[in-house]
């Protein structure tokens, strides 16, 4: 039995823990660290919890549950933690379903019908129901991670609401623990075989109908809202039955958006909807949103599924982040220019004869419109992918603070939604603010947001007095205040004053039906927590004393471990490498979004000591495997590897020095240089006999991994054959690994280049800086790139060089990006001449094709070729291929594949071996089954590939090199 992690602001005792940790397969966590890295959401509030319970099965949560009941204690159930509105943080303890509770069981064909456990993710279940022609109707934006119990918990819609409706509407069921542990379930029917749901029900019956005439006065006629309890579905289910006792009630309706207040969902059996196969996506382009809606009465009359806006806010967001930035080549211009906002609107149809007279419809009615029609899937989800990460891209915050949420889900008639925008256009302009919109356009839906710095009291009192006006306007205009992200903590107040006092009386009553002591998410939904309450902001304390950073951060360092807003983009496990360490524990820690909300902790004085040598921090940062994939797919670009290189950098400053194998691992060249010249002996004593033995252990290496072999110098071989002596220079930057472990390799990229006319010089440089500043030797780093950085821009001017390439992928990113980014002095001006020059080998060659010295001929092969590309180079992934095909491998194609697991030195370590394993089984299954020759260009990649797998991969470079003809 693992003990709970307890410490002295625990709300209970370390005996009562080891109790509930004895009694569960779970996990118990209620130490410090663990409780705020779950006090943040996708909100902008910071609660911390009294703890956390990870269930591994249903029966945890019964126990869990019945535990804090017995203690009095706060319960609060979340999902991916995603909440917009602030309802997944309280002072409770956190019951956590994603990790485990994820079952998908069979689909139901025939009854359209499938059960789900709350932690299971919405994509999950599409693909399983797509084997079938099906599919969930409601589809967030967050649907990569997203779980169907918080869905089902906040009644969420998404994009397709105005044909599928909300979630509520695909629920047949539920399986739920009340708040005193009982277990029930409510569909329709239940009550005559459950006497507590009968009880339920005539309960609930004792508040809702005498209120009924109430509850048809205040709530809207709308497709969108989920303010309060569903007291209106409840209303109608009673009205659907026949009369007291009321058997055939389906309280599950009253759970769909109830926030985790009244129960907790262990199961629910959910509608299927059938899949049309055909699609089309039309985008129209608008000077402006309010033109953009004047539009919707001709584009409605097309009959999409969906129509979405995006206003220029977001894709200005866009524009600046270098993953999406390409996508906005797909949206029309507006005379002549980018288009400050745009629609999408979606057909879905049995034929393509069905989408093409929606958008037949739409081009009579508004044939001056600017119009992009894209009918093949992949140009669709390269779209939808835009829509999806559009929140992440605006939230980063800056001096004048953070587009603030809160009056974001107002919902009106959709006849009403362009006058309702100029109205509130006009309110926001009064207090001199203007807005991001972006909205479910079809269902009448805006999410607006304004820029307000809420770390003054000025700001937090603006949003308030903005929350009541903006309750007053969405009344007039015959809507609701809180159309799709629920209440939380962010629209109690405008709830309550929307609904009025006797419908709020009416929610506390239906409360206390299910959870009499209030125990369950406490106060949520019933009362008030204070909309500029316990703000992430306010939650921050002094600032650690002032450090010398390593890194150029700017404006700060708090300011970047602050950029993530929690939208848990990073908690995604399929497509993308963001995050390797999280898809193979499903741990919230080791999230990218865990190792953020760390760093920000230490980094705002919230931790002992400034948490610069916190033991739980260093932890949460040691399964970082540097991937860098957070800098290029978190919408907010949390650059986690840079920050906890800056973190070590500041701990190992203040502690007095590195640990001895982290300073090692920085002294890999000088390690790699003396290997080589004594190889092949230095090889045979590294991987045979007791010398591996001792140097594993002395160094912390598995015994399953082999310690890479060493080579002939490749800076020697070069000096010593005959190469070209003419023709344009290109400099090959020797790196640590290809010049001294693997020079064969080199050796291909030297006879590549010479091929295309090129004289090749190995410059006389030092060290990249990559593994000192992987280990937080960031001073070393820098000494070592100031080095480089000179001698190699020396070598530049003397050689009149027309590149700079390098062959390690680690490496060129390294020149490309930490040659910027370090503090440098002197030295960062040539830095940046070399960073601004520097390629890999195929980039290089491919993106000059038609401008080489020589254009060399390859033999074509039409054997398949699996291309495994790098983590830092991902967001080139297809170069490497189209690379390929031109240089004969006309079959070469790029695998879907996230991290290889192995990063560096992180897999050859006893204590990540099984991890990085685990990764690679998950990310490099494919290599598993395919045939052909297998294509990495990462030095870690090719060995992880054989130690996995037990198969060659060969350099890109070398496999073009073997294709040359001439």
């Amino acid at each position: 039995m693992q003990l709970p992690v307890v410490d002295q602001s625990s709300c209970v005792s370390p005996e009562a823990l080891s109790d509930l940790a004895a009694s569960i397969d779970g996990e118990v966590r209620f130490g410090r660290h663990d409780r705020l890295l779950y006090a943040t959401d996708a909100s902008m509030y910071q609660v911390e919890p009294l703890g956390v319970v990870v269930p591994r099965t249903t029966g945890d949560v019964v126990k869990t549950v019945s535990w804090c009941a017995a203690h009095g204690l706060g319960i609060l159930p979340r999902g991916g933690g995603t909440s917009l509105a602030g309802q997944t943080v309280n002072r409770a303890v956190v019951i956590d379903c994603s990790a485990f509770l994820r079952g998908i069981g069979a689909v139901d064909p025939d009854l359209k019908r499938v059960d789900v456990e709350p932690g299971a993710v919405l994509d999950a279940v599409q693909r399983a129901a797509a084997v079938h022609g099906l599919r969930f109707g409601p589809e967030v934006s967050t649907s990569t991670h997203a779980t169907l119990g918080g869905m089902i918990a906040n009644r969420s819609a998404g994009l397709h609401s105005r044909r599928w409706g909300m979630t509520d509407a695909h629920v047949v069921g539920l399986d739920v623990v009340l708040a005193d542990g009982s277990c029930v379930r409510l569909e329709r029917g239940s009550a005559r075989r459950e006497p507590i749901v009968a009880e339920l029900i005539r309960r609930v019956a004792d508040v809702v109908l005498p209120l009924a005439d109430v509850i048809d006065a205040r709530y809207p006629r709308i497709a969108r809202n989920v303010g309060g309890y569903a007291l209106d579905r409840v209303l109608e289910e009673f009205r659907r039955s026949d009369g007291p006792p009321y058997d055939d009630v389906d309280l599950s309706v009253l759970f769909a958006g109830a926030e985790g207040t009244l129960g907790l969902v262990t199961g629910a059996t959910l509608s299927l909807v059938e899949d049309p196969p055909c699609k089309l996506l039309a985008v129209l382009a608008f000077t402006d949103v309010a033109a953009a809606l004047r539009s919707m009465a001709p584009i409605l009359n097309s009959d999409p599924a969906a129509v979405e806006l995006l206003d220029h806010t977001v894709l200005d967001a866009a524009r600046d982040h270098g993953t999406y930035a390409a996508l906005l080549d797909l949206l029309p211009a507006c005379e002549g220019e980018p288009a400050s906002a745009v629609l999408y609107v979606d057909w879905l149809g049995d034929t393509e004869a069905d989408v093409a007279a929606g958008i037949e419809a739409l081009q009579r009615t508004l044939p001056d419109t600017p119009c992009a029609v894209y009918a093949d899937e992949e140009h669709q989800q390269q779209l939808w992918r835009l829509r999806k990460v559009g929140l992440g891209l605006i939230l980063s915050g800056d001096e004048g603070g953070q587009p603030v949420g809160g009056l974001e889900d107002c919902a009106v008639p959709v006849e009403q939604l362009a006058d309702f925008q100029q109205a509130f256009e006009q309110m926001l302009g009064q207090h001199g603010l203007a807005a991001t919109y972006y909205a479910h356009a079809s269902v009448g839906l805006l999410h607006i947001r304004p820029r307000i710095d809420l770390r003054y009291e000025g700001g937090r009192d603006l949003l308030r007095q903005l929350g009541g006006e903006a309750t007053q306007l969405v009344m007039e205009h015959g809507g609701t205040v809180s159309g799709e992200h629920g209440d939380g903590r962010i629209r109690a107040a405008m709830t309550h004053a929307f609904y009025g006092a006797e419908l709020v009386e009416a929610f506390g009553k239906i409360k206390a039906i299910f959870d009499p002591a209030g125990l369950l998410n406490p106060g949520n939904l019933i009362a008030d927590p204070g909309m500029t309450e316990h703000l992430r902001l306010q939650a921050e304390g002094e600032s650690v004393p002032a450090m010398e950073p390593g890194f150029n951060w700017s404006p700060s360092m708090s300011h970047a471990a602050s950029a993530c807003n929690g939208n848990g983009y990073c908690r995604r496990t399929d497509g993308g490498v963001m995050c390797p360490s999280y898809r193979a524990t499903l741990d919230e820690r080791h999230a990218t979004r865990g190792r953020a909300n760390a760093l920000r902790l230490a980094w705002t004085g919230q931790l002992q000591d400034g948490g610069l040598q916190d033991a739980e921090t260093l932890e949460t940062l040691d399964l970082c495997l540097g991937c860098k994939a957070c800098r290029y797919e978190c919408p907010a670009t949390v650059d986690v590897a840079s920050l906890k290189s800056e973190y070590l950098h500041q701990s190992w400053s203040k502690s007095g020095g590195a640990p001895w194998r982290v300073r090692l691992k920085s002294n890999v060249r000088a390690i790699n240089r003396v290997g080589s010249a004594l190889h092949p002996l230095s090889t045979w004593l590294a991987q045979r006999g007791p010398t591996a033995w001792m140097l594993k252990r002395q160094l912390g290496v598995s015994s399953r991994r082999t310690l890479p072999a060493f080579g002939r110098s490749l800076i020697g071989w070069h000096r010593r054959r005959r190469g070209a002596r003419s023709g344009p220079v290109v400099l090959l930057y020797p790196d640590c690994f290809t010049s001294w472990c693997e020079p064969g390799v080199g050796q291909d990229a030297i006879t590549l280049l010479e091929a295309f006319g090129y004289r090749v010089v190995i410059p006389d440089v030092g060290c990249c800086g990559r593994t000192a500043c992987s280990g937080g030797l960031l001073s070393v780093a820098a000494a070592q790139v100031s080095s480089s950085a000179v001698a190699l821009e020396a070598a530049m001017r003397a050689h009149g060089a027309v590149g700079v390439v390098a062959v390690e992928p680690s490496c060129v990113t390294s020149l490309q990006q930490e040659w910027r980014e370090l503090r440098l002095g002197d030295a960062g001006d040539p830095a940046c001449a070399i960073s601004e020059a520097a390629d890999s080998v195929e980039a290089f060659l491919l993106r000059r094709w038609e401008d080489h010295p020589n254009t060399p001929t390859f033999g074509e092969t039409t054997e398949p070729l699996s291309v495994h590309q790098h983590c830092h180079q991902k967001p080139q992934a297809s170069l490497t291929g189209v690379f390929l095909r031109r240089c004969g491998w006309i079959n070469a194609r790029v695998l879907d594949t996230g991290c290889c697991g192995m990063a560096g030195a992180f897999g050859y370590e006893s204590r990540h071996d099984a991890l990085s394993r685990r990764i690679a089984a998950d990310s490099l299954s494919e290599l598993q089954d395919c045939g052909g020759a297998v294509a990495a260009n990462g030095t870690s990649c090719r060995h992880q590939i054989s130690d996995v797998y037990g198969r060659e991969a060969r350099h890109p470079v070398s496999l073009a090199a073997a294709r040359l003809t001439s």
